[in-house]
């Protein structure tokens, strides 16, 4: 059982990187590739552009 008289925890802070910096990229690169994957499918054809995209993401 918990403990009645244990303070509240405290809550979990991600710091800059974390919190800021890695959500920040990650948003700016997922545009990027939405952006981008019209030409990709428009030059190398539907099924090559869903393997380049398989192939980039592992």
């Amino acid at each position: 059982m918990a403990n009645s008289n244990s303070s509240p925890a405290a809550p979990t802070k991600f710091g800059t990187f974390g919190g800021v910096f890695t959500p920040s990229t990650l948003t700016i690169l997922g545009v990027i590739m939405f952006l981008r994957f019209g030409l990709v499918v428009g030059e190398s054809g539907l099924i090559q552009a869903i393997i380049i995209v398989c192939l980039r993401r592992s």
